[in-house]
């Protein structure tokens, strides 16, 4: 029995997501909001459990501490970075589909941000700071085994990434070196720092009544936020600029001929169902 055209428009439109209308520099002015928001409450509840003593509080603290894994700052870290890496894969995929050489940077930097946010979780790079210190004979110097493996990795990306950097438009490639200077000044820089300061004072667990170390746990985290939000607010330009409106497509592949497809109108990518063919 023959399906009715209508229908099979109809399904065609259920299947689809379109890409809501973002303004970039509000969506870039709400997360900003967010991580100040996220930070005041961290410096407003860690002054609650120092004026109050270390045995109250502590749910509360937890919750906004900038410095723990299960927390609020901890998961919309993990969220950005997730983003990211979605944006990344939308233009990639962009790419892709116009057969042009850099997309597959562009996907391998959404794995990359994927990563990140499962070290930002597991905490890989502390897992494997104690092997890797042993291994170096670096026992006297705290938190720098694992920039090494790290350091080494960043140095072989940015090297095969020149070109594509050099490709981009003038903004779209100053903001991605400057979003990317202020989270690994973060992530790398500061929180090595960081861990010099706590082996000093004993440990983190003795170092949460520091101020020199909540101050330079404020900073560290702040810079990555920020950085992951600049990030985004460059992807979602650059998006904007190249790519204009995007759709996905979560159903079948459309069988419209490639001459009636209008391509510049609207950029459909195609995600494969689970458990479905597109054969007849």
């Amino acid at each position: 029995m023959d399906v009715p055209q209508d229908n099979l428009t109809q399904q065609r439109r259920d299947t689809r997501l379109l890409w809501p209308r973002l303004h970039v520099d509000r969506v870039f002015a709400r997360l900003c909001a967010f991580i100040a928001v996220l930070l005041a409450c961290y410096v407003v509840t860690t002054a609650m459990r120092m004026q109050a003593g270390s045995g109250q509080l502590q749910g509360l603290t937890r919750l906004f501490d900038l410095d723990a894994q299960a927390s609020v700052p901890t998961f919309f870290s993990v969220l950005q970075l997730n983003i990211a890496a979605g944006l990344l894969w939308i233009i990639g995929s962009h790419a892709r589909r116009r057969s042009d050489r850099y997309d597959q940077h562009w996907l391998v930097l959404a794995a990359i941000f994927i990563f990140l946010g499962l070290d930002k979780v597991a905490q890989i790079h502390e897992l494997i700071e104690a092997p890797l210190r042993a291994a170096m004979h670096l026992s006297g110097v705290p938190q720098v085994a694992w920039l090494v493996p790290y350091g080494v990795l960043v140095a072989l990306i940015g090297w095969t990434y020149l070109g594509f950097l050099a490709q981009l438009p003038t903004r779209t490639r100053m903001l991605l070196i400057l979003s990317g200077a202020l989270y690994t000044g973060g992530a790398a820089g500061l929180e090595m720092y960081g861990g010099n300061l706590a082996m000093r004072l004993g440990g983190p667990a003795a170092a949460q009544d520091n101020l020199a170390y909540l101050t330079e746990v404020f900073f560290e985290q702040a810079a990555e936020m920020f950085g992951i939000a600049l990030f985004i607010y460059t992807l979602l330009g650059h998006i904007q600029a190249t790519l204009g409106r995007v759709q996905i497509n979560l159903g079948p592949v459309p069988d419209d001929p490639p001459e009636k497809q209008d391509l510049n109108a609207t950029e459909t990518l195609q995600i494969p169902q689970f458990g479905r063919s597109n054969r007849p």
